[in-house]
C-alpha cells in the first residue's frame, strides 16, 4: 500500500480490505493495540480482529450457498471517525438476501485504525432474522 494521503484514505482501505478479504492488508493498517467493540464485548490487537474477521467470513461461505460482498461506502463524521457501510449478499435455498450494517473507524495521526465500532441498523437484523428463518438456518 503507497503512503496514505489522509485519514479517509485509511477508511476507504478498510473497507476495500474487507470486500476483498484481503485481512493481511487489513491487519496492516490496525494498530497493534486496537480495539473492537462489538455487541457488548470488546476486542483487542490487530490479529485478534483479523482473525475474527477471517472467522466470520469462513463460517458465512459454509453456511449459505453464496456469499458475496458488496463495495463498501465511507462517510467523514469527524477528521478522525469514519463510518463504513457494509453491504453482504445471500443466496441459499435459492432465496436471495441483502443485508446492511455499519462500522465506525477511527484514525490516528500515524494513518492507524485504533478503534472500529460494529453497529447494526435495526431493520436490518429483523429483516436478516426473517431470512435466516424462511432459509431454514435459524
Amino acid at each position: 500500500m503507497n503512503k496514505p494521503k489522509d485519514k479517509k484514505s485509511i477508511a476507504v482501505h478498510f473497507g476495500e480490505f474487507l470486500d476483498q478479504d484481503k485481512f493481511e492488508e487489513l491487519e496492516s493498517i490496525l494498530e497493534d493495540n486496537c480495539e473492537y467493540l462489538i455487541a457488548d464485548q470488546v476486542v483487542y490487537g490487530n490479529e485478534k480482529i483479523c482473525s475474527m474477521y477471517r472467522k466470520a467470513m469462513m463460517d458465512g461461505r459454509e453456511k449459505f450457498d453464496v456469499l458475496n460482498w458488496g463495495k463498501s461506502r465511507v462517510t467523514e463524521i469527524t477528521n478522525q471517525d469514519f463510518d463504513i457501510l457494509f453491504t453482504d449478499n445471500f443466496v441459499h435455498n435459492g432465496i436471495a438476501h441483502q443485508y446492511c450494517c455499519k462500522q465506525r473507524v477511527s484514525v490516528n495521526k500515524s494513518f492507524r485504525i485504533f478503534r472500529i465500532q460494529h453497529f447494526e441498523i435495526k431493520e436490518e437484523r429483523v429483516k436478516l432474522d426473517k431470512y435466516l428463518k424462511q432459509v431454514g438456518l435459524k
